[in-house]
């Protein structure tokens, strides 16, 4: 065995390694954004922090695996300089986003009260999930750019694609869940018992059904 193949296979080893912190960042996130007490979500912090170790990790190999074969063999080729742009970015959202949020979300949730924290939901409905989308669509056009091997116009083409799909599946999702948001307050607030004993929340009521309108009609 020689070297290009050991570092193919460490290539491809911290490719897998990706995409399973993604995927375990995916499920983590699901859960935590349906939390609904502090140590619900205390219980999905967890796995987002092991996704966040690993996932760096396996960037790492990938980056060094990528440069030492580049330089090797391939040279520098249109789609490995876009793949390793795209591993660069998808670093600085992880770390400028992600874990930046995960430090907030960790300390508001240390303070003891079994209730969310106020910011909790606009932490996780905004800067988690916008990067945790970037970061997907992106790592799924650096999949596209190391199969189909293209020329420059080709490259910047499928990260291109990849990254406006992902900007909107992150804006779609966004609505989406400020949508279940709000009608989670207005299932809250509009049980019978809470009717009878607090009569005058009618007028918030009407407040959050406007709300859901705005949501839904953009």
């Amino acid at each position: 065995m020689d070297l290009y193949s050991i570092l193919i296979f460490a290539h491809v080893l911290g490719a897998v390694a990706l995409f399973a912190a993604l995927g375990i960042e995916v499920a983590a996130f699901r859960r935590l954004r349906e939390a609904r007490a502090a140590d619900q979500a205390g219980t999905w912090m967890g796995p987002l922090r092991e996704a966040g170790r690993l996932g760096p990790a396996a960037m790492v190999t990938i980056l060094i695996a990528g440069v030492w074969m580049m330089a090797l063999r391939w040279g520098a080729e249109p789609w490995i300089i876009t793949a390793l742009v795209g591993l660069v970015v998808m670093a600085v959202l992880g770390a400028a986003l992600t874990r930046r949020t995960m430090g907030r979300l960790g300390t508001s949730l240390a303070g003891g009260s079994p209730q969310l924290p106020a910011d909790f939901r606009a932490l996780v409905e905004g800067p988690l999930r916008i990067s945790l989308w970037l970061r997907l669509a992106i790592a799924v056009g650096i999949l596209g750019l190391m199969t189909v091997k293209p020329e420059a116009f080709g490259s910047l083409m499928i990260m291109g694609a990849a990254v406006a799909l992902g900007v909107g599946a992150a804006i779609r999702s966004h609505r989406r869940g400020l949508l279940d948001n709000v009608r989670h307050r207005v299932d809250t607030r509009n049980r019978p018992t809470d009717r009878v004993r607090y009569p005058h929340r009618s007028h918030v009521d009407g407040d959050i059904d406007r709300s859901v309108a705005d949501v839904e009609h953009g």
